[in-house]
């Protein structure tokens, strides 16, 4: 993927203790870069809320998408631990789903929980 049936790349950064600053998610998208990955996702201890929550989805949205088979997946997300515990996940591309698969703890969307890369559809 692109040239071959898997996902080659994916940067992950855990980030735990403070919320995550303005610098973090640009940060993601330079080592995104510099490390030709694919995608990059941030795990977090806190979500972002407010005016940080709109930034980080314009550089999330800036970073693109990348195109599986007709469905397209955001490069760069950001996913708190909460969320983890209650099913979610990063949106990557599943040998399971191609397969028609289910995998064990399919995303999901949980109530009271917003995502950074909910509204990048």
């Amino acid at each position: 993927m692109p040239d071959g049936p898997d996902l080659q790349s994916l940067v992950i950064e855990v980030k735990g203790g403070a919320p995550i600053n303005n610098a973090d998610v640009p940060a993601l998208g330079n080592v995104l870069d510099s490390d030709d990955a694919l995608m990059a996702g941030l795990l977090t201890m806190h979500p972002a809320t407010g005016r940080k929550l709109q930034n980080f989805q314009q550089v999330l949205g800036a970073a693109g998408q990348l195109d599986v088979l007709g469905t397209k997946y955001p490069r760069m997300q950001i996913v708190n631990l909460r969320a983890v515990l209650h099913g979610y996940r990063f949106k990557t591309p599943s040998v399971a789903a191609r397969r028609g698969v289910k995998p064990r703890l399919p995303p999901r969307k949980v109530a009271g929980v917003r995502f950074a890369t909910d509204t990048l559809r």
